[in-house]
């Protein structure tokens, strides 16, 4: 059973995630308008290509270098601060697979994910996160 103070930090992680999202994205189009560009890490993860070359057309980017397809996809495979995350936050990472979404919810227990839903759930509805509080 996770004690008080994990209980107060999952809800302290909620809270500050929901807020950092929606407040980021609010205060982007607010402040640079059309020359603010909203991504998901979920959304590269699924569609690398794709999402990379709206990036580079937002950014205009020339993309007719040779390989960038092949350079791309073999970039999504390293990891260059894993010695940084593994430091900061110890055993906790180890279990997560870089580059795959959602891993995040095997760390979390039922109470932990009531928690969560109770306090961002809205947050990773707007983001499309979750289809439904059934999560």
């Amino acid at each position: 059973m996770h004690s008080s103070k994990f209980r107060r930090g999952i809800r302290e992680a909620a809270e500050g995630w929901a807020e950092n999202v929606t407040e980021t994205d609010r205060l982007g189009r607010e402040i640079y308008g059309e020359q603010y560009l909203s991504l998901r890490y979920e959304d590269l993860l699924a569609s690398p290509w794709e999402q990379m070359s709206c990036i580079w057309a937002f950014l205009d980017v020339d993309i007719t270098l040779p390989d960038l397809p092949s350079l791309l996809e073999a970039e999504l495979g390293r990891n260059p601060d894993a010695k940084w995350q593994q430091h900061k936050a110890g055993d906790l990472v180890e279990p997560l697979e870089k580059g795959k979404s959602g891993s995040w919810r095997q760390l979390f227990t039922p109470r932990d994910r009531d928690i969560f839903k109770e306090i961002a759930g809205d947050a990773l509805l707007t983001w499309g996160y979750e289809q439904d509080y059934d999560w």
